[in-house]
């Protein structure tokens, strides 16, 4: 395997028609059979095949669908699951999570959403969910890609007319996502990546502010925020850090009802 690994780096150039045409393809079947491969070769593999995916992604034509998520490694495992006894397995299965979500942004920020949009509307609701779920259970560099990720797809299908049921599904889903990781997940103050992450998830709801008004507004005071039991001071800092486009302001609307950590 470390071989072959050479191999392609060395003939990068003669190659890359071969990798666009059965790369995917061969990095699909791995992913469904992975559990069942000796743990070894399991781990050269996946390591082989997230070096690829990076190196190649941008190449067309771009096949989104051959990488959707598989249930054993993106819908059910996170990168914090205990896929396997064997360490280094559950390593490179974080490795390749890491890499499907940075895949994703290496699309979304190339001007490439509408090779996305080309895939059947179910395939493209699946992806957006795994976003969703990499922003809540991934570590942060991860969760601050998916936020990323989740605005491009936000600004860009909002107003498509054959994504009708998007508004809902995003109302629906991204909201209480972002209330929920601001409100009942704890986050280290401290931790300048995870500050980063607050952050981005602010400029979500901005986003959405700037979309739909003073309708969003109305949505998270009448629909939303009753369920987490707030101070009124506490909403009505939020809803200024939303309104006067200041994401940096999260920080302390989290700090009102987390007081930061002493170092």
């Amino acid at each position: 395997m470390p071989l072959l690994n050479q191999v392609m780096i060395k003939y990068k150039q003669q190659i890359v028609p071969f990798m666009q045409s059965i790369l995917m393809q061969l990095t699909d079947a791995v992913l469904n059979f992975v559990n069942s491969l000796p743990t070894q070769i399991a781990s050269q593999i996946l390591r082989i095949s997230t070096s690829q995916i990076q190196q190649y992604n941008l190449q067309q034509p771009l096949n989104i669908q051959s990488i959707l998520p598989h249930v054993q490694t993106y819908l059910v495992q996170d990168e914090n699951s205990e896929i396997t006894p064997d360490t280094q397995l559950v390593l490179d299965i974080q490795f390749m999570y890491k890499s499907y979500f940075q895949f994703l942004l290496n699309v979304v920020n190339n001007d490439l959403m509408d090779i996305i949009a080309m895939q059947q509307t179910n395939d493209i609701y699946k992806i957006y969910f795994t976003l969703l779920q990499g922003a809540q259970q991934g570590q942060p560099d991860t969760s601050k890609s998916c936020f990323q990720c989740i605005r491009k797809f936000i600004n860009f299908f909002v107003n498509k007319p054959d994504m009708g049921n998007f508004v809902n599904y995003t109302i629906e889903n991204v909201v209480p996502c972002c209330m929920d990781m601001l409100f009942n997940q704890a986050i280290d103050l401290n931790d300048a990546q995870q500050v980063l992450v607050l952050n981005e998830l602010a400029q979500c709801l901005i986003m959405l502010y700037n979309k739909f008004g003073d309708e969003f507004i109305k949505y998270l005071e009448m629909s939303c925020l009753p369920s987490f039991n707030l101070s009124p001071q506490v909403i009505q800092e939020l809803f200024q850090v939303i309104k006067s486009n200041n994401p940096k302001g999260l920080k302390t609307v989290k700090e009102m009802i987390q007081p930061k950590t002493k170092k």
